[in-house]
């Protein structure tokens, strides 16, 4: 096993650094691709990720690489980086000061390391595996909510369009349990920092309604969750792999009673 410190230390390092990239360029956004009529990708969020591979290269020439952007670098090793240069692009676009810088280190399946930095409110949170979860040098956990009915939610929506009629009726009917069930349900564009924002109990529980929202959006921040107490699974209550389709994130108290009501469609 590498050094995690180091490489905590690297992540927080590139993240920020991206991150300050990201809120300098805010008035030279260029489309560089569609990916389809609802996504994009600009090239600001290039900019940012050529920084952090470029880095991470440096820092750890043998290790794969996974990127929102660019792809796949593929070393045949058993650690992979995953990087989102921007998550919540469309915010970033237009103007909606709520977009993150994302980089995570996996070890085989294992997320072991990750940094998820806010240029805005310049909050980075970071942790790795064993060393509690941070926000900058401050300690963070998961809420102590226990009931659901106090709970505050972060729903994910992304791509609903692209859902079928069968799965957006489920989704919908999801959305529907979680407002009536819950204190307040929130939807903000930006999952990581969701996730993030569970991590340090402002909310008590983080779900990606769509099956759209991708793992490398979340990688860092689940292990951020994890550190600060909090649970990270999939719909059947298990660990989330890159091929899941729903990540489910909670303060560990609302697990069970979460599941059992998403489990109802």
């Amino acid at each position: 096993m590498i050094d995690l410190k180091k490489a905590e230390k690297l992540a927080m390092h590139v993240a920020k650094d991206a991150g300050n990239i990201v809120l300098k360029n805010t008035e030279k956004i260029v489309i560089v691709k569609e990916k389809d009529k609802h996504d994009f990708c600009t090239n600001i969020d290039i900019k940012s990720e050529k920084l952090i591979i470029k880095e991470i290269r440096r820092a750890y020439p043998k290790h794969n690489i996974i990127s929102e952007e660019l792809g796949t670098i593929d070393k045949k090793s058993d650690y992979t980086w995953i990087i989102d240069p921007i998550d919540g692009t469309k915010n970033f676009m237009r103007n909606i000061p709520i977009f993150s810088v994302s980089v995570a280190l996996q070890y085989k399946k294992d997320v072991i390391v990750g940094a998820v930095y806010d240029p805005i409110s310049r909050m980075l949170f970071h942790a790795r595996k064993g060393g509690g979860a941070w926000l900058g040098k401050s300690r963070i956990n998961v809420s102590k909510t226990r009931k659901l009915e106090h709970a505050f939610v972060y729903v994910d929506i992304p791509n609903i369009y692209h859902l079928n009629k069968k799965d957006a009726k489920t989704a919908l009917n999801r959305l529907d349990d979680l407002v009536t069930s819950s204190l307040r349900v929130r939807s903000l564009g930006s999952g990581s920092l969701g996730m993030c924002d569970l991590a340090q109990g402002s909310y008590d529980i983080y779900f990606d309604l769509t099956s759209h929202t991708k793992f490398v959006d979340i990688a860092a921040a689940s292990i951020i969750a994890k550190e600060a107490g909090g649970t990270v699974t999939n719909l059947e209550g298990k660990p989330i792999t890159r091929h899941d389709e729903h990540f489910l994130a909670t303060n560990s108290h609302l697990e069970k009673q979460i599941l059992k009501l998403l489990g109802k469609h």
